[in-house]
Formats: structure tokens, C-alpha cells, sequence
């Protein structure tokens, strides 16, 4: 029998060509569900961007940001073949964002469970391991051993 699992999330918002690490969002339980997460977190940006996001993030209102979602499947329909199209160019963009996540969690302590009690600990190792996944993005011809 498995044992049940308490996990956090955070969000992160990362640059598309670089995968640097722009935002690191506070840790919350693994039970609270994305959007929410984003809305509690009141994120603003200053200038008008564009942000490739999921199907989690539907009907999402943040200031100056257009926001870019993938098209729904409709009930008992396809998505026609420029629908398809246009989800993959999506997602090949939004595969960045995976990569920088896969970038942070490099520092092996954030991989595995987390033993730690207070969410300020969690806050400060998902901190570190931007900070070190930043510092790889940006020195790129310098190799971190782990």
C-alpha cells in the first residue's frame, strides 16, 4: 500500500529563449489548485506581455498580460488541423518553462521529499535552486558538478 505524499507547489515564470527564472511564487500545498495559486500571489507586470500558459490558467485576468492558451477540445468534436497546429507551436514555446523547471530541481534536495516543517524552509531551498539554475542559464560555458 503507498503511503499518501504531502507535496507543495510554486509558480514560476520563466523567459521563453533563455529559460532564466523571472518569478518564483511562494510555496503552497499540493492540494491548492494552480489559478489560485496565481491570483493569491497577485502577480502585476509593468509592461504588456505575452504568456503562454495551460488550460489550468482558463479565464485568468492579470494586469498587462495577454494571456496564451492552447485551444480546447469541444464535447464529442476534434480540433481541426489548424487547431492542432497552433496548440503544437504553443507548446513548443511553453516547453521552456518544463525545461527551467527541470533546471532547478537539478539541485537533488527539491527532487525528493521534503522532510522539512515550516514552508518558509520550502521557500528558501525552491530560492536556492533558481538562484543556482539562474546562474547556470547565465554562465553557460561554466559546468556545475553535483
Amino acid at each position: 500500500m503507498e503511503k499518501k505524499v504531502h507535496t507543495v507547489k510554486n509558480t514560476i515564470i520563466s523567459v521563453k529563449t533563455s529559460n532564466y527564472v523571472l518569478y518564483l511564487g511562494t510555496t503552497f500545498e499540493g492540494k491548492e489548485h494552480d489559478k489560485t495559486i496565481l491570483e493569491e500571489d497577485e502577480v502585476s507586470f509593468t509592461e504588456k506581455i505575452d504568456c503562454y500558459i495551460d488550460l489550468a490558467y482558463l479565464n485568468l485576468k492579470i494586469k498587462n498580460m495577454a494571456a496564451i492558451i492552447p485551444h480546447k477540445k469541444p464535447k464529442g468534436k476534434e480540433l481541426t488541423k489548424q487547431q492542432k497546429n497552433e496548440n503544437k507551436d504553443k507548446s513548443k514555446i511553453r516547453v521552456g518553462v518544463e525545461h527551467s523547471i527541470s533546471g532547478i530541481k537539478r539541485l537533488f534536495t527539491l527532487k525528493y521529499k521534503l522532510r522539512v516543517k515550516k514552508y518558509y524552509q520550502h521557500d528558501q531551498l525552491m530560492l536556492l535552486g533558481c538562484g543556482v539554475h539562474n546562474f547556470r542559464v547565465k554562465n553557460r560555458n561554466i559546468t556545475i558538478i553535483n
